[in-house]
C-alpha cells in the first residue's frame, strides 16, 4: 500500500510541476511582477538565489551575498552580480548587522511575487488532493514505523 501512495504521489508531483510550468502564471500580474518573474525564472542561478532569499525572510534566516551564494552552490561572482541586478530592480536591499556584515533583505515585490505563485501552487495541488497522499503515506509509516 505504501510503495502505491508513492507511485501516487510521484504522479501527482508530476502533474502538479507540468501544470506549473504549462499554465498561465502571468494572469492577473502587473507589469512590475512581470519584469521580476521573467528575470528569476531566466537562469537556474537567479531562480535559486530569489527562492533563497525568500526562504530566508519566511524562516528570519538572513544571509549576507557570501552566505547566499554558499546556500545556493554559485561563485561570489555570480551572487554579487544577481544581488546588483535585484537590488537595482527593488527586489532585495541590503541590512547592516551588528557585526557591520550586509544582510540581503527580500523586499515586497518579491514576496508578492512568491506569494501569488505559492497561491497558484496551493489552489492546484488541492485540485489534485496532494495533501491527502502525502498524509496516507506518512500514516502508513508511523503505523508500521
Amino acid at each position: 500500500m505504501e510503495q502505491k501512495l508513492k507511485k501516487r504521489y510521484a504522479e501527482q508531483l508530476a502533474q502538479l510541476e507540468y501544470e506549473m510550468f504549462v499554465s498561465n502564471t502571468t494572469e492577473g500580474l502587473d507589469d512590475n511582477a512581470l519584469r521580476c518573474r521573467r528575470y528569476f525564472l531566466s537562469s537556474s542561478n537567479r531562480r535559486a538565489f530569489g527562492l533563497t532569499v525568500c526562504r530566508n525572510h519566511y524562516t528570519k534566516n538572513f544571509a549576507t551575498v557570501l552566505g547566499t551564494a554558499k546556500q545556493v552552490g554559485i561563485s561570489r561572482n555570480a551572487a554579487e552580480k544577481i544581488a546588483a541586478d535585484c537590488e537595482g530592480e527593488d527586489y532585495i536591499t541590503f541590512r547592516r548587522c551588528p557585526q557591520n556584515y550586509r544582510w540581503i533583505e527580500a523586499r515586497p515585490l518579491l514576496l508578492d511575487c512568491w506569494e501569488m505563485y505559492a497561491e497558484r501552487v496551493r489552489a492546484f495541488s488541492n485540485e489534485i488532493d496532494f495533501a491527502s497522499t502525502t498524509l496516507a503515506i506518512r500514516g502508513i509509516q508511523a503505523v508500521t514505523s
